[in-house]
C-alpha cells in the first residue's frame, strides 16, 4: 500500500492561528526557537549583508541611517528582523547560522560594537513618539535596572521640579500635595495621601505607571498648575536626541531600532488622513537626526532604524483615493516619497518560499519515505506534457526544484507567491502550505500532487481578509460568483444536493469539476501568475 502524506512527512493534525506567524518581540524573547526555525537562503544571506552594511555605515560616519525591510506577507520580515536583532545582540546561535558565515566574518568590526537594540510592535500605539520613547524606556529598564532614565516626557520635568521642592520644603510640599485628599480624584482605591517614599517610588516609575500618573495629576492640580502639557511626550527631534545621549552615557556605540507593523498601524487609521500624514511624516526624522552637528546632540551616537514594510500605504486606499480628486492619495504619496528619499530598501524575496518550505515542512520522515518521494517524482516526470505544466511560473523551476517542493508543484507555489501580497499576515504562504498538507495528511498518498485549485478554500473561502478595499471587493465577487452560480450549476449537473456534495471523494467527477472551477477563479484573481496564464473558461 502506498504511504500517505502523513507517513512520508511530519505533518500536524491541526494548523493553529499562531503557526508560522512570528511577532518581532516574541521572536527575540524565544531566541533558540527563532534561530532553529530560520532558513538562510542565498538571497537572505545577501539581505543580512546589506543590513549589516547599513549598521557599519552609520557607525563609521557617525550619522543616523535607516532601511525598509520590504517583502510581502509570508516573506518573513518579522523573522528576518528578529534574527538580525539577535545577531547584533551577540547571540552565538544566530551568528552560527548556516549560510551567514561569510557575512558574519566580513562584519566583525560591526559585531564587536556595543549596540542597544529595541523592538517595536506598532499596533495599538497612540503616536510614533508613544511607541518609540516608551519602548526605549522599557528596554533600558530591562537591560539596566535602576539606571536613571532620560527626560523624554514632559512630566519628567515636572517630577524633577517636584522632587527638588520636596527636598527644600517637605512640610509645605506635602501639605499642598495632600490637600486633594478629601476630594474624589478619579483614582478610586488607588488614591491616598502621599509621603516621601511613595513620591520617590512614583517619580521613579516609567511613563504609564498608574502611581506615576496619579502623582502627576495631583501635582498639576495643586502646586504645578502651569504644567498643562505634563501628559505629553517630547517632540520627535528632542526625544530622539535624548535617547542617543542617554544610550551613549550607558556606553553604547549605537542604537538599532526595529519597527514592525508600521504600515499596518498607519493603515488602521486611514479614516483619519491627518493622523496618517502627521505620524507618517515623523518616520523621516529617524534619519534626519544626524550626529555631526553642534551641541550635546551632535556628539551623541547614531540611530539605525529598520522598518518592516509589507505594502505601500497608498495601496490600502483603493477607491477611497478618488475622493476630493485623489487629494488623499497625493498627500499620503508625498509622505511615502519623503521616506523613500531617506531610507534604503532591503528586499526579501517571496521566491525563497520553496527552499524555506522544504526545510520546515517537507523533510522526509525516514529513508523509506525519501525513496517513495523520489519514485513519485520520477513517475510524474514520465508524463512530459503534465510535467511541463507543473513546472510553469516565474520560479524558473527545474527538476531539482520540483523534487524540493514535492508534493507541491512549482505552478502551485508560483500562484501562492502571487497571492501572498494580497493576504493579511495571518495568512502567510508557509501557513497555507502547512494547511494543505494537514488537510491531506491521512487522505492523500505520496503519488498525489496537491492541486492548485485547493488553494482557493484556504485563501479565498475561509475568512480571508484581503488588505485593500479593492481586493476585498474582488475576493467577495469571486465568492459570490462561486456560491450563487458555479457551485449551483455543478450540483445540478451532477445531480447532487449541497450536503451530498460534501461527502464526495476528492477524485469524484463533481470534486474534479469543482476544483477546476476554483482554479479558474484563482486565475482571475491573480492574472499576472504565469502558471495560470493559459487558463480560460473554455
Amino acid at each position: 500500500m502506498t504511504m500517505t502524506l502523513g507517513e512520508a512527512f511530519t505533518i500536524p493534525e491541526v494548523v493553529t492561528a499562531s503557526d508560522f506567524v512570528l511577532q518581532l518581540n516574541t521572536g527575540v524573547e524565544r531566541a533558540e526557537q527563532t534561530v532553529n526555525e530560520y532558513v538562510v537562503t542565498e538571497s537572505l544571506a545577501g539581505a543580512f549583508d546589506s543590513a549589516l552594511d547599513k549598521v557599519a555605515s552609520a557607525l563609521s560616519k557617525g550619522v543616523s541611517e535607516g532601511a525598509f525591510i520590504h517583502g510581502s506577507f509570508g516573506s518573513g520580515t518579522s523573522h528576518f528582523m528578529a534574527v538580525l536583532d539577535l545577531i547584533l545582540r551577540g547571540s552565538p546561535a544566530a551568528r552560527a547560522l548556516a549560510g551567514l558565515q561569510q557575512g558574519i566574518s566580513k562584519h566583525r568590526d560591526v559585531l564587536g560594537a556595543k549596540l542597544l537594540t529595541v523592538e517595536y510592535h506598532l499596533i495599538g500605539a497612540t503616536s510614533l513618539e508613544d511607541a518609540l520613547f516608551s519602548g526605549y524606556l522599557q528596554a533600558v529598564e530591562r537591560a539596566h535596572p535602576g539606571v536613571r532614565p532620560p527626560v523624554m516626557h514632559r512630566s519628567d520635568l515636572l517630577l524633577d521640579d517636584a522632587l527638588a521642592r520636596m527636598q527644600d520644603s517637605p512640610d509645605s510640599f506635602f501639605a499642598a500635595l495632600n490637600a486633594t485628599g478629601g476630594v474624589d480624584d478619579g483614582w478610586g482605591d488607588f488614591g491616598g495621601g502621599w509621603d516621601e517614599a511613595s513620591v520617590q517610588a512614583a517619580a521613579a516609575a516609567l511613563v504609564g505607571d498608574p502611581e506615576r500618573d496619579r502623582l502627576v495629576t495631583d501635582l498639576t492640580a495643586t502646586m504645578f498648575t502651569g504644567y498643562s502639557a505634563a501628559g505629553e511626550w517630547l517632540d520627535m527631534s528632542a526625544g530622539l536626541a535624548a535617547m542617543r545621549s542617554h544610550a551613549k552615557v550607558l556606553g553604547y556605540d549605537g542604537l538599532v531600532l526595529f519597527l514592525d507593523e508600521l504600515v499596518l498601524w498607519l493603515a488602521s487609521h486611514l479614516a483619519d488622513s491627518k493622523f496618517v500624514s502627521v505620524e507618517g511624516s515623523k518616520v523621516a526624522k529617524l534619519v534626519e537626526q544626524g550626529v555631526g552637528g553642534k551641541g550635546a546632540a551632535g556628539r551623541a551616537i547614531p540611530i539605525v532604524s529598520f522598518v518592516a514594510r509589507q505594502r505601500n500605504l497608498q495601496e490600502f486606499l483603493g477607491e477611497r483615493a478618488a475622493v476630493s480628486g485623489g487629494a488623499e492619495r497625493m498627500a499620503i504619496g508625498e509622505t511615502f516619497r519623503w521616506w523613500e528619499d531617506r531610507f534604503d530598501q532591503i528586499n526579501l524575496a517571496s521566491a525563497d518560499l520553496p527552499k524555506i518550505a522544504n526545510r520546515r515542512l517537507l523533510q522526509p520522515r525516514n529513508d523509506e519515505a525519501a525513496r517513495g518521494i523520489e519514485q513519485a517524482v520520477a513517475a510524474i516526470k514520465r508524463d512530459a506534457s503534465a510535467y511541463d505544466v507543473l513546472l510553469s511560473g516565474d520560479l524558473a523551476a527545474g527538476e531539482a526544484e520540483f523534487a524540493q517542493m514535492y508534493p507541491f508543484s512549482p505552478a502551485l507555489v508560483d500562484a501562492l507567491v502571487k497571492l501572498a501580497p494580497m493576504m493579511q499576515r495571518e495568512r502567510t504562504g508557509l501557513k497555507v502550505m502547512a494547511q494543505l498538507l494537514s488537510k491531506g495528511r491521512d487522505t492523500l498518498v505520496i503519488d498525489d500532487i496537491i492541486p492548485v485549485g485547493d488553494l482557493y478554500d484556504f485563501v479565498v473561502t475561509e475568512g480571508s481578509n484581503p488588505l485593500t478595499p479593492d481586493l476585498k471587493v474582488l475576493f467577495e465577487n469571486a465568492r459570490t460568483l462561486y456560491e450563487t452560480k458555479i457551485r449551483r450549476t455543478l450540483l445540478q449537473r451532477h445531480g447532487l444536493t449541497d450536503e451530498a456534495a460534501k461527502d464526495q471523494d476528492r477524485d469524484a467527477a463533481f470534486s474534479r469539476d469543482d476544483r477546476l472551477a476554483k482554479t479558474l477563479l484563482l486565475a482571475a484573481l491573480i492574472p499576472d501568475a504565469k502558471s495560470l496564464g493559459g487558463l480560460t473558461p473554455q
